[in-house]
């Protein structure tokens, strides 16, 4: 594990589990100094890290590496030593010539859920258990570090934790807000609600973030306003404005979505490192562009290929902190997920103009017969394409491309279910409908809940070693990309 530390003003770092301990017996390291690692989201004191049950000091088997000294004195003058159970006091003296010894701490076990002391617990996959749990045989596992490249991932499972009631809350506030405020509370209403979803997602013990600015999404959506304001009314000035505004929006759209993308993803973290998106302005061109110029050409028939080049833009060009994502999903079982789903959106239409036909055919009216009969088989129709083809679509496309997606030696999972994905999307409908919109807030909870249900994370290595020393690399550019990436715009 990479760890950092303040010198002054300074940040020290990386530095691995054995510098920071004996830089810690030297006394250069105090319990008072601020330092950082990969399981924490902030700078803290050491004498807090090293006395937290969630992210305990590693063991060490080495001669002369002392715990450093407690930060409250009124504690207590002793260390524990962990090898005899004898209490050593600080009067007495340490070199390199006696045993280790530790301060005790806590940890608790990840099978059993008991708080056992840090020197009878053990390092594993599933992460610190103690002995009872180590010896049992349904539990024996091999150490994390030594776990070999080939063996099994680890399924990681994604929870969210958020609930309707409290949503609600935060939605109603964020909507009358908006509507009092003429929209201009808006952007402070997507960073609250962006803060309530990622925060409750969670996968490995830690939950998402959102660091967005609500002054810079405000800036993206006054942009937007611009423009759209402009491709509006510009016609009634003169018809030469209207594609001189036209153009300006084609020649900037790539530089738009590529800032829309950094700003998301550089205030998303997890684990306090946060996502980067790397993508240029010109790759965005060339995949707009190009691959969309293709789509009226081909009267519609290039867009599943258009969207599969948006997908892996989107996703080769992401990265958690200095792991960089990598979509492997090709055009192919993109086309035949959007095949499939247009079956289906016309099977049923199909079906109900077949029986319009043969009620039209048996009556004595066929135009009135017709009258009576249309709204209900255009209802039909939109109800097929919204509860038939597209929970299809968005289950089987949401699964192969998260299949297909890896984060260095990681990757995910995602297994939804069209009939529940369905039945989850039909009951907000009703609910929604029947509430006049009051239940839009567990409609979503609900939903997300759902998506965290059929996601999980495999890495076939402990998490500890998956994060990476990003956050030096972050904050040293943090102004920098504060500068550049502004605004944020909503595609």
């Amino acid at each position: 594990m990479n760890w950092y530390y303040k010198d002054g003003d300074s940040k020290v770092g990386p530095v691995s589990d054995e510098q920071i301990r004996q830089l810690a017996s030297q006394g250069k390291i105090t319990p008072e100094t601020k330092v950082w690692n990969e399981l924490i989201s902030k700078w803290l004191p050491y004498g807090e890290i090293i006395g937290s049950n969630s992210t305990p000091p590693p063991k060490t088997t080495q001669p002369g590496l002392s715990a450093p000294e407690k930060a409250d004195e009124s504690a207590g003058d002793s260390y524990a030593d962990l090898d005899a159970g004898n209490t050593v006091h600080k009067s007495d003296t340490f070199d390199e010539t006696q045993s280790t010894r530790e301060r005790e701490a806590t940890a608790i076990c990840a099978d059993c859920g008991s708080e056992t002391a840090w020197s009878r617990t053990h390092s594993t996959t599933r992460g610190l258990v103690c002995d009872a749990c180590l010896g049992n045989a349904e539990h024996r596992e091999e150490p994390a570090h030594s776990v070999p490249s080939g063996s099994p991932p680890r399924s990681y499972q994604f929870e969210f934790t958020g609930s309707g009631s409290e949503y609600f809350r935060i939605w109603i506030v964020n909507l009358l807000l908006s509507i009092v405020t003429f929209g201009i509370y808006s952007a402070w209403a997507k960073v609250r609600k962006n803060k309530y979803f990622y925060q409750n997602m969670r996968v490995a013990g830690s939950s998402l973030d959102y660091h967005g600015n609500p002054i810079a999404i405000l800036k993206g959506r006054i942009i937007a306003f611009v423009l759209v304001i402009g491709l509006k009314f510009s016609p009634n000035i003169h018809i030469a404005l209207y594609f001189i505004i036209l153009g300006v929006v084609i020649a900037v759209l790539p530089w738009l979505i590529t800032r829309s993308f950094a700003f998301r993803l550089h205030n998303t973290s997890w684990r306090g490192i946060r996502f980067r998106f790397l993508g240029t302005t010109g790759t965005a061109a060339k995949v707009l562009y190009v691959y969309g110029m293709l789509i009226p050409i081909s009267f519609g028939l290039c867009y599943p290929l258009f969207y599969q080049r948006i997908r892996a833009f989107i996703y080769n060009n992401s990265a958690f902190g200095q792991t960089r994502a990598q979509l492997n999903a090709g055009a192919g079982p993109v086309y035949r997920i959007f095949l499939q789903a247009a079956g289906l959106a016309l099977v049923v239409p199909a079906t109900g103009a077949f029986i319009m036909s043969f009620f039209m055919s048996m009556s004595n009216s066929p135009i009135k017969t017709m009258a009576m009969i249309a709204p209900i088989g255009i209802f039909i129709a939109y109800f097929s394409i919204l509860m038939i083809s597209y929970p299809f679509f968005q289950a089987r496309m949401t699964n192969l491309v998260w299949n297909n997606v890896s984060l260095g030696p990681a990757r995910f999972e995602s297994t939804q279910g069209v009939f529940r994905l369905a039945g989850i999307l039909l009951g907000n409908f009703v609910l929604t409908l029947i509430t006049l919109g009051l239940y839009w807030p567990w409609a979503a909870v609900k939903l997300s809940r759902y998506r965290a249900e059929t996601m999980a994370l495999m890495a076939a290595r402990n998490l500890d070693t998956f994060t990476t020393d990003a956050e030096s690399d972050m904050s040293a550019a943090g102004e920098e990309i504060s500068d550049a990436f502004g605004f944020d715009v909503s595609f």
